[in-house]
């Protein structure tokens, strides 16, 4: 019954790193004249904003299904299922972020406003770090799933390599400022050198 409340708050956690790039991107498109329904557009085309959407609505059902069932039964074949399949996508995030993306802020946020940069680091840190080191938790220590250990990480696997696959072959149409839609890095003119774009702002000029 315990871990119920565990998948409630990476649910919320979550949401709210979501919701605060979101409030970052409106802002610095205002700022800077885009048009806005082009900048949220590619926000929500983002690979960090659609498999953290997509794992903010399994972990709602999961959590809401534990709640309603509070004994000992398994979870559902459909549900294990799902929260095996948005784990891989959720912790490649993480790992290809932390290991290959950190770098430089882009040089819009040297111009914001104190809210602004704290919702940046906000959903920087809670959808690149704090989310993929719940689900591996999760992965290995919920109780309660009907999945064999061996079809769990076929999931995990399957979704992995889809993601991986997807981003690899995903278009790189330009978008106002010149960051291609979907990416995560962008390339600092006249330097050759690239410099983190977070979910937060992929806005940027």
């Amino acid at each position: 019954m315990r871990w119920v409340w565990f998948r409630v708050a990476a649910a919320i956690v979550a949401s709210s790193g979501v919701i605060a790039g979101l409030l970052v991107n409106i802002d610095r498109a205002t700022r800077e004249g885009q048009v806005r329904g082009d900048v949220l557009a590619n926000y929500f085309s983002l690979f960090t904003i659609v498999s953290s959407i997509l794992s903010v609505v399994v972990l709602t059902i999961a959590a809401r299904w534990m709640l309603r069932h509070p004994g000992p039964s398994p979870e559902p074949v459909g549900i294990a299922i799902a929260v095996a399949a948005v784990t891989g996508p959720v912790i490649l995030l993480g790992i290809v972020f932390n290991m290959l993306l950190r770098g430089d802020p882009a040089p819009i946020a040297a111009t914001d406003p104190g809210w602004v940069s704290f919702m940046d680091s906000w959903a920087t840190e809670t959808l690149h770090v704090v989310g993929p080191i719940y689900f591996v938790i999760d992965l290995l220590g919920s109780r309660g799933r009907r999945l064999p250990s061996s079809s769990v990480t076929r999931s995990c696997g399957r979704s992995t390599r889809c993601s991986a696959e997807n981003a690899c072959r995903a278009p790189t149409a330009a978008r106002p400022g010149g960051t291609p839609t979907g990416s995560s890095t962008r390339t600092r003119p006249g330097t050759g050198r690239r410099s983190r774009t977070s979910a937060a702002s992929c806005s940027h000029s």
